[in-house]
């Protein structure tokens, strides 16, 4: 398997590589190199007359794990339930058979973001790494998301309106004015591993923490307080990851998601 989709049989693998996608009422888990694809097909069989939810609550697709195939184990496959209307797939890279859409790894990624995808076998944790112009890695999608940036979710590439906004952040922090986040600056915004953060907390660790959740693929507002939606968000991680569904979120939850020094 190349090494820009991983290795499956490693435990890091879904911490590393899957990431949900979200449109309409669905909710899937997919390789982070078919987000945008994904994205597309989902919008395509909308169109065409899918419904993704009876009861108009969010519903979670069968995608990661669907099944013991390469595709399966790879987030590269997922099944739109009893929807059998054929839709135009090949552009996007996918095979459709009957309701299930599989993403042919062979293929070239032939997206904005193609040239920002891992090649390491395992991909840096946010907060391993300086960031300055021309890094590109979801450390700057979630950089984007502290500085409350409207295309966060679109930034790959460390550029000047990134830095600008580090500078600026940085002033706010009242450390050195670098432009570029380096490991006095990760220090100043990441969590000690003995910290707690829960429901009524506000503040730069909440603001972490919800950017993270958000560049992992949780729909989690970044707001800097720790309100309703955050604890829905940070159960739903727990759940995900096979931790203890308290809501609360301490050392085990900040491994997963930093780089902890």
């Amino acid at each position: 398997m190349a090494n820009n989709w991983g290795n499956p049989e490693l435990k890091s693998f879904k911490n590393n590589y899957i990431r949900r996608v979200i449109v309409d009422q669905a909710r899937v888990f997919v390789h982070k190199n078919i987000v945008i694809q994904t994205e597309d097909l989902l919008i395509r069989a909308a169109e065409a007359g899918a419904v993704f939810s009876e009861n108009h609550l969010p519903n979670q697709l069968p995608a990661y794990l669907i099944d013991d195939s390469k595709e399966g184990r790879l987030g590269l496959k997922f099944q739109i339930p009893n929807f059998f209307k054929k839709i135009e797939t090949k552009d996007l890279g996918f095979t459709q058979v009957e309701d299930v859409f599989i993403y042919d790894s062979d293929n070239e990624i032939e997206t904005e973001d193609r040239e920002s995808l891992y090649v390491d076998e395992t991909p840096n944790k946010i907060g391993s790494e300086t960031l300055s112009l021309g890094t590109r890695g979801d450390a700057v999608k979630f950089i984007a998301y502290m500085l409350g940036m409207p295309d966060a979710s679109q930034k790959f590439v460390f550029d000047d309106e990134v830095s600008a906004g580090v500078r600026f952040m940085q002033s706010k922090l009242g450390i050195p004015e670098t432009g570029i986040v380096d490991a006095y600056t990760w220090q100043s915004i990441l969590p000690k591993g003995s910290e707690r953060v829960a429901a009524g907390f506000a503040g730069i660790k909440v603001r972490t923490l919800q950017s993270a959740l958000r560049v992992y693929g949780y729909g989690c507002p970044v707001t800097s307080r720790f309100g309703t939606e955050t604890i829905k968000v940070v159960r739903e991680f727990q759940r995900d990851n096979n931790l203890r569904i308290t809501g609360r979120v301490g050392f085990l939850e900040w491994k997963l998601l930093f780089d902890l020094k």
